[in-house]
């Protein structure tokens, strides 16, 4: 073992503070890949949930998983808070989905409510399909009055779907 002489005692206390340093940095300040990783996943996991607009989309070369990494110019609309704008990197499955990241689209992102300039992006807001527009009464008891006919359907079926059409209107 070396001998702990007064220089050796320096190299070690610069060692031990450069590590404390670049550990404070990760996990506190999120620097890094590491820090970046650690940050992420305490945002998706407690961070505050928010809309935003997608401004700007930029394409990259990177992938990862095999899946596009794209840069995100976002307008974030916080509940109680006046919109901003804030940038973060996306992947999505394949270049081929990556429509719900155009240009205009709302997306889910989540965010620091401590940094709010921390955001990312959940996935695409979900719009309920339309509903179909309502059914002709005319043309259902017609189709009715035909599969009464044809015998498909027995008298008394078609009393009850009748009575069924009529209390729709």
């Amino acid at each position: 073992m070396p001998e702990l002489t007064p220089q050796n005692l320096l190299i070690l206390t610069i060692v031990i503070l450069g590590s404390a340093v670049q550990l404070y940095r990760i996990f506190v300040k999120g620097a890094g890949p590491i820090g970046h990783f650690l940050t992420r996943m305490r945002v998706l996991a407690n961070g505050e949930v928010a809309e935003a607009t997608v401004l700007e989309r930029w394409s990259t070369a990177i992938r990862l998983n095999k899946k596009p990494l794209f840069k995100l110019q976002l307008r974030v609309h916080r509940k109680g808070h006046p919109p901003y704008e804030a940038h973060t990197w996306t992947t999505v499955a394949h270049q081929l989905t990556s429509g719900w990241v155009a240009k205009g689209e709302r997306v889910q992102v989540k965010l620091d409510p401590d940094d709010p300039q921390k955001v990312f992006v959940v996935g695409p807001i979900l719009t309920p399909a339309p509903l179909p527009p309502p059914a002709d009464p005319v043309k259902a008891m017609e189709d009715l009055r035909r599969m009464v006919d044809a015998g498909h359907i027995t008298p008394d079926e078609y009393e009850a779907k009748r009575t069924q059409i009529l209390s729709r209107m």
